[in-house]
């Protein structure tokens, strides 16, 4: 009893193991894609109609690697989108972060509302990169290793604010409207689930 108490102990104050992660590792993404699917379990037996919105910036893979490490594959966003869209639930797209001079160009964005139309997305909207403290550092560190050729143009733009000035994404933005526009990405579902009533509030008067 001694001997497997005192082992018990010995495992306890062991530090738990920590499984390196290995990005360009088949395996790692396959655990790392299935997730946005098996979070469809809850979000289809609650069936209460609210909108939901998956993120999903670009589908260029080495864009989505090197900014966004350790989520979930757009890909796999796609599916779940498509499997809650299909039980009745309103999910829409968002096309957002973009970035300039990266993820910017017409034919990702093509790509991405495009996909979006296929998984039966009811809705897309897009924002450009903002950049708050905190965000700002780490995400400049990433460019300036990945790509350093922008990192003056982003100092630039983004020099004492968090927001691109309007006139900034304004191009991006009117052709992300054009796009949604031509292929379509609207409320198609043939299933729909409707928010529960509201409680009706007793009077405190009667």
């Amino acid at each position: 009893m001694r001997l497997l108490l005192r082992a018990r102990l010995r495992a306890a104050r062991r530090p738990p193991v920590r499984r390196p992660v290995r990005p360009n590792d088949p395996r790692e993404d396959q655990r790392r894609f299935g997730a946005p699917v098996r979070a469809c379990a809850p979000l289809l037996e609650e069936g209460d109609g609210r909108d939901r919105t998956f993120s999903i910036p670009t589908l260029d893979d080495d864009i989505w690697r090197k900014t966004e490490p350790g989520t979930a594959h757009p890909r796999q966003r796609l599916k779940a989108i498509e499997k809650l869209v299909t039980a009745g639930i309103d999910v829409g797209v968002g096309l957002a972060p973009i970035l300039p001079g990266l993820s910017d160009r017409p034919d990702l964005l093509e790509d991405v509302v495009k996909a979006a139309r296929a998984a039966g997305a009811t809705g897309l909207w897009a924002n450009m990169l903002h950049l708050k403290d905190g965000t700002r550092e780490h995400f400049l560190s990433v460019l300036g290793r990945h790509w350093p050729e922008l990192l003056p143009r982003y100092e630039r733009a983004y020099h004492d604010r968090a927001y691109l000035p309007q006139s900034f994404g304004d191009k991006t933005m009117q052709e992300v409207a054009r796009l949604r526009s031509l292929h379509g990405v609207s409320d198609r579902r043939r299933v729909i689930l409707k928010p529960p009533p509201q409680p009706e509030q007793l009077s405190l008067l009667n």
